[in-house]
Protein backbone atom coordinates (compact mmCIF):
# COMPACT_ATOMS: atom_id res chain seq x y z
CA UNK A 1 0.00 0.00 0.00
CA UNK A 2 2.92 2.30 0.23
CA UNK A 3 2.83 3.04 -3.45
CA UNK A 4 -0.83 4.06 -3.41
CA UNK A 5 -0.30 6.15 -0.28
CA UNK A 6 2.60 7.96 -1.93
CA UNK A 7 0.54 8.47 -5.08
CA UNK A 8 -2.42 9.76 -3.05
CA UNK A 9 -0.15 12.08 -1.01
CA UNK A 10 1.48 13.40 -4.22
CA UNK A 11 -1.89 14.01 -5.83
CA UNK A 12 -3.12 15.73 -2.68
CA UNK A 13 -0.01 17.96 -2.55
CA UNK A 14 -0.44 18.81 -6.25
CA UNK A 15 -4.12 19.69 -5.72
CA UNK A 16 -3.34 21.82 -2.65
CA UNK A 17 -0.54 23.58 -4.54
CA UNK A 18 -2.83 24.25 -7.50
CA UNK A 19 -5.57 25.56 -5.22
CA UNK A 20 -3.08 27.80 -3.41
CA UNK A 21 -1.77 29.16 -6.74
CA UNK A 22 -5.36 29.89 -7.78
CA UNK A 23 -5.97 31.74 -4.51
CA UNK A 24 -2.74 33.70 -4.99
CA UNK A 25 -3.76 34.70 -8.52
CA UNK A 26 -7.19 35.78 -7.26
CA UNK A 27 -5.58 37.80 -4.45
CA UNK A 28 -3.14 39.45 -6.86
CA UNK A 29 -6.09 40.43 -9.09
CA UNK A 30 -8.00 41.73 -6.06
CA UNK A 31 -5.06 43.86 -4.87
CA UNK A 32 -4.40 45.11 -8.42
CA UNK A 33 -8.04 46.20 -8.69
CA UNK A 34 -7.79 47.94 -5.29
CA UNK A 35 -4.61 49.75 -6.44
CA UNK A 36 -6.38 50.84 -9.66
CA UNK A 37 -9.37 52.16 -7.67
CA UNK A 38 -7.08 54.17 -5.38
CA UNK A 39 -5.19 55.59 -8.38
CA UNK A 40 -8.49 56.67 -9.97
CA UNK A 41 -9.50 58.29 -6.70
CA UNK A 42 -6.18 60.17 -6.54
CA UNK A 43 -6.61 61.32 -10.16
CA UNK A 44 -10.03 62.80 -9.33
CA UNK A 45 -8.52 64.61 -6.33
CA UNK A 46 -5.63 65.92 -8.47
CA UNK A 47 -8.16 67.18 -11.03
CA UNK A 48 -10.13 68.91 -8.28
CA UNK A 49 -6.95 70.51 -6.90
CA UNK A 50 -6.10 71.72 -10.38
CA UNK A 51 -9.58 73.16 -10.95
CA UNK A 52 -9.55 74.93 -7.60
CA UNK A 53 -6.03 76.26 -8.19
CA UNK A 54 -7.04 77.54 -11.62
CA UNK A 55 -10.16 79.20 -10.21
CA UNK A 56 -8.16 80.88 -7.45
CA UNK A 57 -4.99 81.74 -9.38
CA UNK A 58 -5.83 82.00 -13.09
CA UNK A 59 -4.48 85.57 -13.08
CA UNK A 60 -1.78 85.39 -10.39
CA UNK A 61 -0.09 82.02 -10.93
CA UNK A 62 3.48 80.88 -10.43
CA UNK A 63 5.66 80.95 -13.53
CA UNK A 64 5.92 77.13 -13.75
CA UNK A 65 2.13 77.00 -14.34
CA UNK A 66 2.06 79.65 -17.10
CA UNK A 67 1.97 77.20 -20.02
CA UNK A 68 -0.69 74.98 -18.44
CA UNK A 69 -2.93 77.88 -17.51
CA UNK A 70 -2.47 79.38 -20.98
CA UNK A 71 -3.58 76.07 -22.52
CA UNK A 72 -6.69 76.00 -20.37
CA UNK A 73 -7.59 79.60 -21.27
CA UNK A 74 -7.14 78.88 -24.99
CA UNK A 75 -9.38 75.80 -24.71
CA UNK A 76 -12.02 77.84 -22.86
CA UNK A 77 -11.96 80.50 -25.60
CA UNK A 78 -12.41 77.84 -28.31
CA UNK A 79 -15.29 76.29 -26.37
CA UNK A 80 -17.03 79.69 -26.19
CA UNK A 81 -16.57 80.15 -29.96
CA UNK A 82 -18.09 76.73 -30.59
CA UNK A 83 -21.03 77.48 -28.29
CA UNK A 84 -21.68 80.77 -30.10
CA UNK A 85 -21.53 78.97 -33.46
CA UNK A 86 -24.13 76.49 -32.21
CA UNK A 87 -26.38 79.33 -31.01
CA UNK A 88 -26.04 81.07 -34.37
CA UNK A 89 -27.01 77.88 -36.20
CA UNK A 90 -30.02 77.53 -33.89
CA UNK A 91 -31.05 81.15 -34.46
CA UNK A 92 -30.49 82.18 -30.84
CA UNK A 93 -29.67 85.87 -30.38
CA UNK A 94 -28.72 88.04 -27.39
CA UNK A 95 -31.18 90.38 -25.71
CA UNK A 96 -30.09 94.00 -26.20
CA UNK A 97 -31.25 94.88 -22.67
CA UNK A 98 -29.89 92.09 -20.45
CA UNK A 99 -27.72 89.92 -22.71
CA UNK A 100 -29.75 86.72 -22.15
CA UNK A 101 -30.16 84.14 -24.91
CA UNK A 102 -33.35 84.67 -26.90
CA UNK A 103 -34.66 81.74 -28.98
CA UNK A 104 -35.47 82.43 -32.61
CA UNK A 105 -39.00 83.57 -33.24
CA UNK A 106 -39.38 85.12 -29.79
CA UNK A 107 -41.00 88.54 -29.59
CA UNK A 108 -39.85 89.15 -26.00
CA UNK A 109 -36.79 88.26 -23.92
CA UNK A 110 -37.45 85.32 -21.58
CA UNK A 111 -35.32 86.93 -18.82
CA UNK A 112 -36.23 90.63 -18.74
CA UNK A 113 -39.32 90.82 -20.96
CA UNK A 114 -37.83 93.42 -23.32
CA UNK A 115 -39.23 93.47 -26.84
CA UNK A 116 -36.87 91.74 -29.24
CA UNK A 117 -36.06 93.62 -32.40
CA UNK A 118 -36.60 91.29 -35.32
CA UNK A 119 -34.36 92.00 -38.23
CA UNK A 120 -35.84 90.92 -41.52
CA UNK A 121 -33.45 89.43 -43.98
CA UNK A 122 -33.35 91.36 -47.22
CA UNK A 123 -35.25 89.68 -49.99
CA UNK A 124 -33.18 88.40 -52.86
CA UNK A 125 -34.11 90.59 -55.80
CA UNK A 126 -31.46 89.25 -58.11
CA UNK A 127 -32.44 88.02 -61.52
CA UNK A 128 -31.93 84.43 -60.36
CA UNK A 129 -34.66 84.79 -57.73
CA UNK A 130 -37.96 83.42 -59.02
CA UNK A 131 -40.74 85.94 -59.50
CA UNK A 132 -43.93 85.27 -57.65
CA UNK A 133 -47.00 85.72 -59.79
CA UNK A 134 -50.55 86.11 -58.57
CA UNK A 135 -53.91 85.62 -60.26
CA UNK A 136 -55.58 88.83 -61.43
CA UNK A 137 -58.98 87.38 -60.58
CA UNK A 138 -58.64 85.84 -57.10
CA UNK A 139 -55.15 86.83 -55.92
CA UNK A 140 -53.87 83.25 -55.45
CA UNK A 141 -50.24 82.50 -56.21
CA UNK A 142 -49.75 81.11 -59.70
CA UNK A 143 -47.59 78.05 -60.19
CA UNK A 144 -44.84 79.00 -62.67
CA UNK A 145 -45.68 77.82 -66.18
CA UNK A 146 -49.44 77.47 -65.48
CA UNK A 147 -51.94 78.60 -68.11
CA UNK A 148 -54.83 78.70 -65.63
CA UNK A 149 -55.16 79.58 -61.95
CA UNK A 150 -55.45 76.42 -59.88
CA UNK A 151 -57.72 78.20 -57.38
CA UNK A 152 -60.36 79.92 -59.56
CA UNK A 153 -59.65 78.61 -63.06
CA UNK A 154 -59.05 82.10 -64.49
CA UNK A 155 -56.84 82.14 -67.60
CA UNK A 156 -53.35 83.35 -66.76
CA UNK A 157 -52.32 86.30 -68.86
CA UNK A 158 -48.82 86.66 -70.29
CA UNK A 159 -46.56 86.07 -67.25
CA UNK A 160 -44.51 89.12 -68.14
CA UNK A 161 -47.55 91.36 -67.68
CA UNK A 162 -48.93 89.46 -64.68
CA UNK A 163 -48.85 91.29 -61.36
CA UNK A 164 -46.05 90.36 -59.02
CA UNK A 165 -48.01 91.22 -55.90
CA UNK A 166 -51.47 89.97 -55.00
CA UNK A 167 -54.24 92.44 -55.74
CA UNK A 168 -55.89 94.19 -52.81
CA UNK A 169 -58.85 91.95 -53.44
CA UNK A 170 -60.64 90.83 -56.53
CA UNK A 171 -63.09 93.41 -57.63
CA UNK A 172 -66.38 91.60 -57.76
CA UNK A 173 -68.43 92.33 -60.79
CA UNK A 174 -72.09 92.15 -60.30
CA UNK A 175 -73.66 88.91 -61.51
CA UNK A 176 -75.33 90.54 -64.55
CA UNK A 177 -72.02 91.88 -65.97
CA UNK A 178 -70.40 88.49 -65.42
CA UNK A 179 -73.29 86.72 -67.19
CA UNK A 180 -73.09 89.13 -70.17
CA UNK A 181 -69.36 88.38 -70.59
CA UNK A 182 -70.09 84.68 -70.53
CA UNK A 183 -72.75 84.99 -73.27
CA UNK A 184 -70.59 87.05 -75.67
Amino acid sequence: MGFLDNLSKGFSDFTNSTIQKGKDVANVAKYSRMISDEEKSMTRVFEQIGKEYFAAHSEDFEEEFAELIGSIKEAQARIEEYKEAIKELQGITKCEQCGADVPSGSAFCPECGARVRVEKEPEDISEEAPRRLFCMECGAMIIPGSKFCTTCGHKVEDPLTQEELPPEGPEKENEEDHDEDAQV
